[in-house]
């Protein structure tokens, strides 16, 4: 009986440990959009509906939206990411159009339209190093293009095709990872580095409705269904991955996910309403990089880190302490061989904690 008695109050306290508070109520009928993101101390929003984006100061503890572009169609806004060296938002949206805000420029400011011409708008894009990478379904196949984003629209080309619908492009360890969607709904990953690379299931049957949003943050992938479910998965487990629930039931479908700390934000359609929601998992998370290095050292090509975090912005500056290079790591490291011969420092930086490195260009 003591037994039985302990392993309901085990479960109770299971169910229990999760919950959610408003972070901002005020969209109304305009719903925010299908995606969140948060740059420095902003979390950036579209309202779906309204066809704008707005940004949330979060060191505001009564934090309001600010307008910061305008010029979309109405019930367009879909993806965001943020690609470090342009300090921009790269918005997918329903036209379906590509475009780029520069977020240095006086805001609010309309967007760039990136020619490219997608055959239909991304569902979930993700830039990794210089790499854009959008998932798209049209004319019953699932697409993952891709884009060098230094080389611009002319680097535009089709990564992966699949007879199922694709959605949600993630990169992590050099993997990239997307649902696709048919007679069930499973998470899946190619290399894309491959010039024709190979689908493998990493978790099937992942949600019975159709899953709106995804966020990675290092190696955990939160993925929100129309039935307001949140679930989570440890991209560094063994394959085949299984989900933890953390919420079965937001109230609505969830449409955007992106956090900051320990804190996640979700964005919930129909009643417009953005959340914060205290996932303890990510205080585990080491974002201490005083113990990362960098190899070789000297070097007179690549520099490279020994992380497999995704998320380190990188600045190298000359011993006169101007500004050289920076960008966003990954694994194909850092190019130097552009650099004349001497002492540099690398400095690294992850939310918000940073370092600096000396290395040797030979």
């Amino acid at each position: 009986m003591k037994n039985k008695l302990f392993i309901l109050v085990l479960i109770c306290t299971n169910l229990y440990t999760y919950s959610q508070t408003i972070f901002y109520n005020g969209f109304g009928s305009e719903g925010p959009g299908h995606d969140l993101l948060i740059v420095d101390n902003y979390l950036y929003s579209g309202a779906y509906s309204g066809g704008y984006i707005v940004r949330f100061n979060l060191d505001n503890p009564n934090p309001q939206p600010e307008t910061i572009s305008t010029n979309f169609l109405q019930g367009s806004l879909f993806s965001l990411s943020y690609y470090q060296p342009e300090n921009a938002l790269y918005i997918s949206s329903f036209s379906p159009v590509l475009s780029k805000l520069d977020l240095s420029q006086t805001l609010p400011a309309n967007s760039e339209t990136i020619n490219i011409n997608p055959a239909n708008f991304f569902f979930g894009n993700d830039i990794n190093g210089e790499m854009f990478y959008g998932a798209t379904t049209n004319g019953g196949f699932g697409y993952i293009y891709k884009m060098n984003i230094s080389q611009g629209p002319s680097s535009y080309e089709i990564l992966y095709q699949d007879a199922l619908s694709l959605y949600h492009a993630e990169t992590y360890n050099g993997e990239l990872y997307f649902i696709s969607t048919g007679s069930e709904i499973d998470l899946n990953k190619i290399d894309p580095n491959s010039s024709n690379p190979d689908k493998m299931l990493v978790a099937s049957s992942i949600s019975s409705v159709f899953p709106a949003a995804t966020h990675l943050r290092d190696n955990y992938l939160y993925v929100g269904n129309d039935n307001g479910q949140l679930v989570r998965f440890n991209l560094d487990d063994s394959l085949p991955l299984s989900p933890t629930v953390l919420l079965n039931d937001i109230g609505n479908n969830i449409v955007g996910i992106s956090s900051k700390n320990e804190l996640l934000y979700i964005s919930v359609g129909g009643p417009g309403i953005i959340y914060t929601f205290e996932d303890h998992v990510l205080s585990t998370i080491e974002t201490d990089i005083s113990s990362i290095s960098i190899y070789p050292n000297p070097s007179d090509d690549y520099l490279f880190l020994n992380s497999k975090k995704n998320n380190i912005n990188y600045q190298i500056f000359n011993l006169q302490n101007q500004e050289i290079k920076k960008g966003n790591y990954n694994d194909s490291g850092i190019l130097i061989s552009n650099l004349t011969s001497g002492i540099y420092m690398l400095k690294l930086e992850i939310e918000e904690r940073i370092s600096f490195q000396k290395f040797i260009k030979k």
